[in-house]
């Protein structure tokens, strides 16, 4: 039943994964919001059906909406699902000696994700169209982040991009970002200050820019 509307916040519970099928499109009136609270957000769409996020306007703007907000668990057993205890850590490969892809099916791990997505007009209220807080993994692929009048991608409280490893694994990574077509983000195309892992991503007239010493990435 496409489009799917949020009219305004909208909670996702811990009881309770929300997962976005292949092919929808969401789209979020003036300030909507989905807050994801201590649990997971799976919308994995496909090269054939993308998933989209973007504004109900009829002429959007950047910021014409807020932000997706996933929150991960404060400690080690406050999520019933049982995503503790059983981090999920991806490893990255070389396919064709250009593009990276997971060695697993991540479609029964506990980590979010955002694949095969177009996510755009988003950002008002200063923080991000994905904001990302706690470490817990978030893998973000084969997407394109466009006209956040914020960020495009922010973890909350973070400075810089710190202990990465580029174009590969890091070991400890809770982010992996790649594949992605990140542009014209108000602010910053990314702003993370988890271990965080790169590859194969494409940064394109952001206002400013955290990754000033990225290797391998543009």
């Amino acid at each position: 039943m496409n489009p799917i509307y949020i009219t305004n916040y909208l909670t996702v519970p811990m009881t309770f994964n929300l997962t976005v099928m292949p092919g929808c499109e969401i789209r979020f009136n003036p300030g909507a919001t989905i807050y994801v609270d201590r649990t997971l957000i799976r919308a994995q769409g496909s090269q054939a059906q993308p998933i989209i996020f973007t504004s109900s306007m009829s002429s959007p703007q950047p910021g014409s909406w807020g932000s997706i907000i996933i929150v991960g668990p404060s400690n080690t057993y406050e999520n019933p699902i049982g995503w503790c205890g059983t981090t999920y850590k991806p490893t990255l490969t070389p396919n064709n000696g250009l593009d990276f892809a997971i060695n697993a099916d991540i479609s029964t791990k506990k980590c979010s994700v955002f694949q095969y997505v177009s996510m755009m007009y988003g950002g008002a209220g200063g923080s991000g169209m994905i904001h990302y807080s706690r470490t817990w993994p978030l893998i973000i692929s084969n997407s394109q982040l466009i006209n956040s009048s914020s960020n495009a991608i922010f973890q909350t409280a973070s400075d810089s991009v710190t202990n990465n490893y580029w174009n590969s694994e890091y070991t400890f990574s809770r982010i992996y970002i790649y594949d992605n077509f990140i542009s014209n983000a108000a602010l910053y195309g990314l702003g993370v200050g988890f271990a965080t892992t790169l590859a194969n991503n494409i940064f394109n007239h952001n206002c400013a820019s955290r990754l000033q010493h990225v290797r391998n990435n543009s």
